[in-house]
């Protein structure tokens, strides 16, 4: 199995990407309390932790003069202080 078959298409803010992989982590946030003395414990519930997603881009060119352009084009889709629709394969 080649690289390229796990490439997926996605995009960020109408900027298209190529997503090589992705991880989301979140869950429920807990506290395990143990007490001196005591072979038992208690957990308490702390409610959700925020969903986080990592994402691993690939941003290839042919040569150079083709690899910075589009570098530069996605950190500066990147870097704008506004939200923005992220559309992914997975998620």
């Amino acid at each position: 199995m080649s690289i390229v078959n796990n490439i997926y298409q996605g995009s960020y803010k109408g900027h298209p990407i190529k997503i090589e992989s992705a991880t989301t982590t979140g869950g429920r946030k807990v506290s395990v309390k143990q007490y001196p003395n005591r072979d038992d414990q208690t957990v308490e519930d702390l409610g959700l932790n925020p969903r986080k997603y990592s994402v691993d881009i690939i941003v290839s060119g042919a040569t150079t003069d083709d690899y910075f352009p589009e570098k530069d084009a996605l950190l500066r889709v990147l870097e704008l202080v506004n939200p923005g629709e992220l559309v992914h394969p997975f998620y």
